[in-house]
């Protein structure tokens, strides 16, 4: 059921609606172009003066509703903004985590990959090191046999202090003539190898006169020249010990023992490096 408002024909409400309203109550900007035409037509019918200031007012509330929905637009468009800038701030914040989380992993995978490039140096290493003994051992007992000398070690100390007890002596060959006085030569006494300083060399009898030089005497009997073993050409303390020990049963043992533990370590590197 519907009502006319006057000679303009514009619908003043329908049932259970209010005027000006679009069903939910709120007011829209032609309720206030409706009721000022409605109140112009029906008050200029009864005075024309009093028609004229109700249209007025009706135009006052026009302006009204008209700042009141231009209000409504920037507080809508104010609130728009303040959640853009919501939105804008928390993707900046997500951005630096993002950034920071690659930082953090960054720094502990490289002190992952730091530990895990570390065990496989320290095998290497240590193989290298195993096997530098080894042949550093071996190495002075071998290689000057190649070249002619022969290796003894000193169980005494009758030649301290210039040949401590322990030392390895290296001796060549020489023509007994041609030994002089002051050098070292070794020599069989019975079963046993003596090394004494050469104090006199009877070329004429064949006879070396010998002293060892912590002794205050000189040895009791001359040493003939076919007792003679060679001329000491040089001596290493304490290397005659070791060499004692690596000659044995056991030291041979620790020194394969060594050789393998070396090429353990260097394989166990190697797949280290490759599960990396």
């Amino acid at each position: 059921m519907t009502s006319g408002a006057g000679n303009g024909g514009i619908p003043a409400g329908i049932d259970g609606i209010p005027a000006g309203t679009d069903g939910s109550g709120k007011a829209r900007p032609w309720q206030g172009t409706a009721e000022a035409w409605q109140g112009r037509t029906e008050a200029g019918r009864r005075d024309p003066e009093q028609g004229t200031a109700e249209s007025r007012q009706a135009l006052r509330g026009i302006r009204q509703g008209g700042v009141g929905t231009q209000g409504m637009k920037s507080a809508d468009t104010e609130s728009d903004g303040k959640a853009g800038a919501g939105r804008m701030e928390g993707a900046e914040l997500e951005e630096r985590g993002q950034k920071t989380g690659k930082r953090k992993r960054g720094r502990h995978g490289g002190r992952q990959s730091r530990k895990k490039g570390f065990l496989p140096a320290f095998c290497s290493i240590l193989s290298v090191l195993l096997l530098l003994v080894v042949v550093g051992i071996c190495i002075p007992m071998t290689v000057p046999r190649l070249f002619g000398y022969e290796v003894y070690t000193v169980v005494s100390g009758s030649m301290e202090p210039a040949i401590p007890v322990g030392s390895a002596i290296y001796l060549k060959s020489a023509v007994p003539e041609e030994i002089k006085a002051g050098e070292v030569i070794a020599f069989y006494r019975g079963r046993a190898v003596v090394t004494h300083r050469v104090t006199e060399n009877h070329t004429v009898s064949g006879e070396f006169i010998t002293k060892g030089d912590a002794n205050a005497e000189h040895d009791l009997e001359p040493v003939p020249y076919s007792a003679l073993l060679g001329r000491m050409e040089v001596s290493v303390p304490v290397l005659g010990s070791v060499m004692a020990v690596c000659s044995g049963s056991m030291g041979k043992a620790y020194l394969a023992g060594g050789v393998a533990a070396a090429l353990l370590l260097h394989m166990l590197g190697g797949m280290l490096r490759r599960t990396e």
